[in-house]
């Protein structure tokens, strides 16, 4: 019932990536505790120092020093939980938001909310030279229309799978004649 102030998202999830730990979630009591035995296991400091940052006062790890230059610009989130700690369904729920029903991905719910500018472009693209533990389901529509699903691209000659037909075009014409007289 408003005009949308985003005009565009970049989501990045990044199976296997850097640990929030080490990133732009400090935890001084983690520090503090460092060597301390928790149910049988040593806690470890972060490997990396932390420190304030923008008028916001992140706290950012010193592995971003540009990133931390433009911090308050940024959206950090730190609320996160989940129930499921196996991979496939934790991608799941953090792409769609349910661990167990087939849902439309985050992207498709921006792409359904902010439309897009070219309508011959895809409403958003997956950068993923390996799928994800949810596989697919990670950038797919589901109920939503086919237009608000992600594209892959994928490094190397194709980047863009089937984007060229498969049979001759004079042979597509006749299969399409076939199929007109049928």
């Amino acid at each position: 019932h408003h005009a949308p102030k985003a005009k565009r998202v970049i989501w990045l999830f990044m199976t296997g990536g850097v640990s929030h730990l080490e990133t732009f979630d400090y935890k001084p009591k983690l520090a503090a505790d460092a060597g301390k035995l928790y149910k049988n296991r040593t806690l470890l400091a972060p490997q990396f120092k932390f420190s304030k940052h923008g008028q916001c006062g992140t706290e950012v790890s010193e592995l971003f020093p540009k990133i931390a230059t433009c911090v308050d610009d940024m959206c950090v989130i730190r609320s996160l939980k989940a129930e499921h700690f196996e991979h496939f369904q934790a991608t799941t729920g953090i792409h769609t938001g349910s661990w167990t029903v087939k849902r439309p991905s985050i992207g498709s719910w921006v792409s359904y909310g902010l439309g897009a500018e070219n309508r011959n472009l895809p409403a958003f693209v997956v950068l993923a030279p390996y799928l994800p533990y949810a596989g697919t389901q990670a950038w797919d529509n589901d109920f939503l229309p086919a237009a608000h699903q992600g594209t892959r691209v994928l490094p190397g000659a194709e980047p863009v799978r089937d984007l060229r037909p498969r049979t001759p075009r004079a042979v597509q014409e006749l299969e399409l004649d076939l199929l007109t007289r049928f």
